[in-house]
């Protein structure tokens, strides 16, 4: 999960995980929490941090994990620019990852406006 402690912090993932699985809605599964430091570097279709998740950390934790290592037992879950970047990487890695959580996407279209996606920077004054 993408902003990972801010799933701690304000959704009780923790808490809702284990009341899930205790109920045997969902099975048992190893949740991983990660935050960045530069999200809107990291989040923007970054290719380089996409490699990272996939091809470095995913790899440590299998063999540091008893993980299945298939597609259908991994998920990618974020919300807003995360959700953006955990679909932009599912796109760069196809069958890897085999399910996805986006949460109310955050899509920025750098074509638009002259913005880009990582935010654009107002050019209207007021006048007094």
């Amino acid at each position: 999960m993408h902003d990972g402690s801010d799933y701690i912090k304000y959704a009780g993932m923790k808490t809702v995980l284990d009341n899930l699985i205790h109920r045997l809605e969902i099975p048992d599964l190893i949740a991983v929490f990660t935050d960045s430091p530069d999200r809107l570097q990291e989040y923007a279709n970054n290719e380089a941090h996409a490699r990272y998740l996939t091809e470095e950390l995913v790899p440590d934790l299998e063999r540091a994990l008893p993980l299945l290592a298939r597609p259908q037992s991994r998920c990618l879950m974020g919300a807003s620019f995360g959700a953006a970047f955990r679909l932009s990487t599912a796109w760069r890695y196809p069958g890897f990852w085999g399910r996805l959580l986006p949460q109310s996407g955050s899509f920025a279209f750098t074509d638009i406006g002259g913005g880009t996606a990582a935010g654009r920077s107002s050019t209207r004054s007021s006048s007094s």
